[in-house]
């Protein structure tokens, strides 16, 4: 609008026109940032999605992964352990450890925070026992409570 105002005026006021043009020039100039960033913005909110997307993508892959692991757990704390229950959580882990790891060996599982036994051991001790409910109750059921 103020560049077809400048050219309405342009013959009769020089300075006039000018002045419309600049403002039609800053106009402009700001409808065309708005623009790239418009584009800008939907550009980062794809990618975002898309990185969200592929985290989620890889949570759910690596759960799977640590199900079977947990699986084999619970059916080596039941399968061996003592008649009595065992005496504590780390006599446990230690009976079942040695277990878990040809089982996770035989079955080619690659994860990052199975990397050797010593990794799976803390895991299962620090982590799992405490955190992933099946294996805390299977911990719970087989070990023996001392009463004093």
């Amino acid at each position: 609008m103020s560049f077809e105002f400048g050219l309405s005026v342009i013959r009769e006021d020089e300075q006039v026109a000018l002045d419309a043009f600049m403002h039609a020039s800053e106009y402009f100039d700001k409808c065309f940032g708005m623009l790239w960033f418009k584009s800008d913005l939907e550009e980062k909110n794809k990618l975002s999605k898309l990185r969200g997307d592929a985290g989620k993508k890889g949570g759910t892959v690596k759960s799977e992964v640590y199900r079977v692991i947990h699986n084999e757990l619970i059916r080596l704390i039941y399968a061996k352990a003592p008649a009595n229950g065992w005496k504590n959580k780390i006599s446990a882990v230690n009976g079942v450890i040695d277990s878990l790891w040809e089982f996770v060996e035989a079955k080619k599982i690659d994860s990052s925070h199975v990397k050797d036994k010593e990794a799976l051991h803390d895991r299962v001790y620090l982590q799992w026992s405490k955190n992933v409910e099946d294996v805390k109750n299977a911990f719970n059921t087989k070990i023996t409570k001392s009463r004093k």
